[in-house]
């Protein structure tokens, strides 16, 4: 998946290619989507999350939705759609998906408690991703922690018997290989997570916009700017009031051909793979 922001429509607000096995499939889509123009701080990370509801997830694998970025979701607010990342993250949690977050901001701002929470909530981690070139290694590391935590040192040591390991890419592999699944919160009327700050885009009842900036037409999957100059428009946004969806897994036994995007590279090691996206 890759995706810009909503004020991109006339180009691409997400462009997705479904999980798969075929590597030029995967070759061919990161090679022919163009970037996009960005423009205002927060991005559609909340759409992002809805969409990859609807991709093809195996049942019986081991899956994870990797999230890279450096801003902070929009508040419901923003579209007609009146979309909570809150909910949209729920729902992934529900089906089994667990989400890494990838903070790719030398920053400590309020954007990164997004990304701590996608991995908090959903049993994923929180990477830091300070160079680029390291995305290969990420996505690698990322499918053999999914499929096997021995996967994933057999990944290191080979890294490093090929003189591969740098300062960088050993950080990184130790920050997966340290991050322990969360556990359960228990149910609430009111999910904690939202009083934990208030942030308009985090604790909606202190975003006061009333006006949505974008419309979404589900004929055409079009995003375009929202214009509506004679109707009074309020926000209708409550707090969620049901505790998420139970967590639900995969078969642990099962060995699944692994779907990552990633530059392909071979390894004679075997083991239960992942749905990675």
């Amino acid at each position: 998946m890759a995706h810009g922001d909503y004020c991109d429509y006339n180009n691409y607000v997400i462009k997705i290619q479904d999980l798969t096995t075929d590597v030029q499939q995967l070759v061919d889509f990161a090679s022919s989507t163009p970037s996009t123009g960005g423009g205002d701080s927060p991005e559609c990370y909340e759409w992002a999350l809805h969409k990859a509801q609807q991709l093809d997830w195996s049942e019986d694998s081991a899956k994870a939705l990797v999230v890279i970025g450096d801003c902070e979701p929009h508040p419901p607010s923003y579209t007609d759609q009146k979309i909570n990342w809150h909910t949209e993250l729920d729902v992934l949690k529900g089906m089994g998906v667990k989400v890494y977050g990838v903070f790719c901001n030398s920053g400590e701002g309020n954007a990164k408690k997004f990304y701590e929470e996608l991995a908090d909530r959903t049993g994923g981690c929180l990477l830091r991703l300070a160079n680029f070139s390291l995305i290969t290694e990420m996505f690698l590391g990322v499918c053999y922690k999914e499929s096997n935590p021995e996967q994933l040192e057999a990944f290191t040591e080979e890294l490093k018997q090929e003189g591969k390991l740098t300062e960088e890419t050993e950080v990184l592999m130790k920050q997966l290989e340290n991050t322990k699944p969360s556990e359960e919160s228990k149910a609430e009327d009111t999910p904690s997570y939202l009083k934990k700050y208030n942030f308009g885009w985090w604790n909606f009842e202190q975003d006061h916009t009333k006006t949505p900036q974008y419309s979404y037409n589900s004929e055409t999957d079009k995003w375009t700017e929202y214009n509506n100059p004679t109707q009074k428009q309020t926000s209708t946004y409550t707090p969620v009031l049901t505790p998420p969806p139970s967590s639900t897994s995969g078969d642990k036994n099962s060995p699944i051909s692994g779907n990552y995007v990633s530059r392909h590279r071979k390894s004679s090691r075997k083991g239960r793979g992942c749905n990675v996206m």
